[in-house]
């Protein structure tokens, strides 16, 4: 499956057409037409610290949630 970046921006996009994103132990609403990135921001996290799953496949931190989207983030951890 393929995720591109303008598939997952709906025809309509009003304020109450809502995704979700399980993200730091907690699971919040994401407005749909704004990227992974955008959101994970907005709750004050570092987007390039998570790994994003929508149907437990990768996609990049510049999907846009489309209406109804999940997307599971899982934290990476790199060093030596």
């Amino acid at each position: 499956m393929s995720f591109d970046r303008k598939s997952f921006i709906p025809m309509n996009i009003s304020p109450y057409h809502m995704a979700t994103i399980i993200i730091a132990g907690r699971t919040e609403e994401a407005a749909a037409g704004k990227t992974i990135e955008e959101t994970v921001s907005s709750l004050g996290l570092r987007p390039d610290s998570y790994l994003y799953l929508v149907d437990s496949v990768p996609v990049p931190m510049d999907t846009v949630f489309n209406e109804n989207t999940v997307v599971k983030a899982l934290k990476v951890a790199s060093g030596g």
